[in-house]
């Protein structure tokens, strides 16, 4: 899978499994937010990540996290 919308990455954003996806969700949108991303970026991301069930919505999600 490819980051569709940009090729930024978050940095010390971790996702346990079994997570409420509110939680994981928030903390995403938090530190994007924290690291200076456009909020048109951060939309597009949580809405591609809210289109899948819970492994595609948390696989979307690390697709912008730097592990």
């Amino acid at each position: 899978m490819k980051n569709l919308v940009t090729e930024k990455k978050l940095r010390n954003q971790y996702i346990r499994d079994g997570e409420h996806p509110f939680v994981i969700l928030a903390n995403f949108v938090f530190s994007a937010k924290k690291a200076n991303w456009k909020n048109e970026e951060i939309a597009s991301i949580v809405l591609q990540a809210k289109s899948n069930d819970y492994k595609g919505f948390v696989n979307v999600l690390k697709l912008y996290i730097k592990t």
